[in-house]
């Protein structure tokens, strides 16, 4: 650890990786996607992939889609979000099928 990252870690800030992100930011995304109740279950992946955030998986609906987004851009903050999110809205057919 350099003299610098050491003032920054005694000064209470967070030592950033070469990128200038700081390394428990996808942690902590992660970490934030499981307390949302709507959220808590699904299986998403959140990953720095240059210097965006990516945020990957299956959803059921738009909605889980949409919140997902929202904490994920909340605290990724300045950094870009890649949406990689798959929704698999499942529909009942318009009318009853027929069986023969």
């Amino acid at each position: 650890m350099s003299p610098g990252e050491r003032r920054e870690r005694a000064r209470g800030t967070d030592v950033a990786d070469p990128a200038g992100t700081p390394m428990y930011l996808v942690a902590h995304i992660g970490e934030a996607l499981a307390a949302t109740p709507e959220l808590a279950l699904l299986d998403l992946e959140v990953r720095r992939l240059d210097h965006e955030i990516v945020v990957a998986g299956t959803v059921d609906q738009e909605e889980q889609r949409s919140a997902a987004l929202r904490v994920v851009r909340r605290h990724a903050d300045p950094l870009p979000v890649r949406d990689a999110l798959t929704v698999l809205e499942l529909h009942s057919p318009p009318t009853p099928e027929k069986l023969r």
